[in-house]
């Protein structure tokens, strides 16, 4: 019945439907077993309401579009409703306003072209919808629209939430999480559509949503209460963006342990990846992660670590993560979103600390290609967040350098400066 209208109607359409059949499928279960008294009383009595707000200046400099400045606010409220029968329904409303939306490229909907680009699109959504059954020992079930984080929030590397955006990403789907025995942990999840940060009304399809059938899962267990282990698949298959269809494989390891001068922390990770389904090449890619680092608790909690992260590239397929919180990984110029043909090796080092409610970072990147060995640039960072009683303050900013070496038509020779300075507070 969608041939003959745009395709982002459809989907609006397609995704309204699917959330109401949830909702009237999750009252039926709801009401399984209750009196309807009894079920009005047990989803009202610890129902909960909240509210949060982030107000956010960005600006981007480069030195082929004309300054971006985007000041933006995001609203949001959400209802959780009490458990009936091992049953909940969660619901979270999002509004994202500008000042000005001809300022800045928003990624498509506010058709500028003439800036530098903030994907902070204007627009109302329903951000989350979601079912969530607790019926299982330490496991959970949430079937709907919901935001998934595969790992701690920094470590998002193949499916996350994108927080940072004003817009979040979000799935439609059905994912299971939790501890089914001590020191085990697993994921596991179906996936139908990427919700994106561009916004469900961006003209272009694929920036709106990324339709697939995809399977993600994870398994870690408990070492002597010194590390993990953590084995891992995502088979991803979009329909309408074809090459990052991809099978992805892969194993970690990682902790930390005490020392007398303070604790000391590791990480290593390996993965590989091959095209599937209509993805037009089927050569196969590699990840690698290597990290080490130190902190001292009872100073300021400081801390210093080295990282390297190689994304593979043989100068025609690369490693692709298009699902991850990209902004948390490559620096935070955002120059790396999408794998270069060639890879990419990033090199970096931290430094953090927190000074009461203050908390400090500071890093610096270079990077590199793996295909042919030559380099992109540098990129240094710096971001400082206040805690108050009720709000937090940030202050950020980037700079990404290309290696004076890069020929003129690359697309990475492109310099970036971004500074970013919001409050945001939680109801």
């Amino acid at each position: 019945m969608c041939r003959n209208s745009p395709t982002s109607l459809c989907s609006k359409t397609f995704d309204s439907a699917l959330l109401l059949a949830l909702l009237l499928w999750s009252s039926s279960a709801l009401a399984q077993g209750s009196t309807k008294i009894g079920v009005a009383e047990e989803f009202w009595a610890d129902a909960e309401w909240g509210a949060s707000f982030r107000m956010r200046h960005e600006q981007v400099d480069d030195n082929i579009n004309e300054q971006a400045n985007a000041t933006t606010a995001r609203v949001t409220g959400h209802f959780q409703s009490g458990t009936v029968n091992d049953w909940s329904l969660f619901a979270e409303l999002e509004q994202v306003m500008a000042a000005d939306t001809s300022s800045y490229i928003d990624g498509g909907a506010n058709h500028v072209l003439d800036r530098a680009s903030i994907a902070d699109p204007v627009g109302f959504e329903i951000n989350q919808l979601y079912a969530r059954y607790t019926g299982w020992d330490g496991m959970s079930l949430k079937l709907g629209r919901h935001k998934l984080g595969y790992r701690v929030p920094l470590q998002q590397r193949y499916l996350g939430s994108v927080s940072f955006r004003q817009k979040e990403q979000t799935v439609d789907g059905v994912s299971v999480e939790g501890a089914p025995r001590e020191r085990v942990e697993v994921q596991a999840s179906y996936l139908f559509n990427v919700n994106r940060v561009f916004g469900e009304d961006n003209p272009v399809p694929t920036r709106a949503n990324l339709r697939l059938s995809g399977l993600a899962g994870r398994a870690a267990f408990e070492i002597m209460e010194r590390g993990k282990v953590e084995g891992f698949l995502y088979h991803m298959d979009f329909e309408q963006a074809p090459a990052f269809s991809t099978l992805t494989l892969g194993g970690r390891v990682g902790g930390e342990g005490d020392l007398r001068a303070g604790i000391i922390f590791y990480a290593f990770e390996y993965a590989t990846q091959a095209g599937i389904g209509g993805n037009p090449t089927y050569d196969r890619s590699g990840y690698l992660f290597m990290q080490t680092g130190m902190r001292w608790p009872d100073v300021n909690d400081f801390a210093v670590q080295i990282v390297r992260e190689a994304l593979g590239g043989d100068g025609n397929v690369s490693f692709k993560t298009p699902t991850a919180t990209l902004h948390a990984f490559q620096g935070w110029t955002d120059r790396f979103l999408g794998t270069p043909a060639d890879g990419v090796i990033d090199t970096y080092g931290t430094l953090s600390a927190t000074l009461g409610t203050t908390k400090v970072l500071f890093k610096l990147h270079s990077f590199n290609s793996d295909h042919d060995d030559y380099t992109y640039g540098m990129e240094w960072g710096a971001q400082v967040l206040f805690g108050f009683s009720q709000f937090s303050v940030g202050v950020k900013t980037a700079r990404f350098t290309p290696d004076e070496k890069l020929l003129d038509e690359h697309p990475l020779n492109n310099e970036t400066a971004k500074f970013w300075t919001w409050i945001q507070r939680k109801f």
